[in-house]
């Protein structure tokens, strides 16, 4: 199973932690996290830690949890890789951003591929008492 997240993981809160846990969850072959660039991240905030910065905590979190399974791939629009990658198999997204996956799995269907499962990392943290 191939699974595939975005961010900006700016400062990593509960919901970035749901996200990973739900990404990881099933123990997955492989998790691409998307996370975006400078220029990307600040289309939607004004201040935000440079990728450098962001990408070595993630990796910190990453390698706490003993997660290996990951690859860290730079993003700069909404999609990132996943409505290019064949063999992915699941989504997972936060339920403000599920308009996101919907738009996702149209563009891979027009592009020939199928649709990805889009999982609610925040009902799965909350079904699993990780998130309060």
């Amino acid at each position: 199973m191939r699974v595939v997240l975005g961010g900006t993981f700016d400062i990593l809160h509960d919901g970035h932690r749901a996200l990973l846990g739900a990404a990881f969850e099933r123990s997955p072959d492989a998790v691409v996290i998307g996370l975006t660039t400078d220029r990307f991240a600040r289309e939607t905030r004004d201040r935000v830690n440079p990728y450098a910065v962001r990408e070595r905590n993630l990796k910190r979190y990453l390698a706490a949890h003993r997660w290996r399974r990951a690859r860290i791939e730079a993003i700069d629009d909404p999609f990132g890789p996943a409505d290019d990658l064949p063999d992915l198999d699941v989504l997972v997204v936060s339920a403000e951003r599920h308009g996101v996956a919907i738009e996702l799995n149209e563009a891979r269907t027009r592009k020939g591929l199928r649709p990805a499962r889009a999982s609610d990392a925040t009902a799965s943290a909350s079904a699993s008492g990780r998130m309060r």
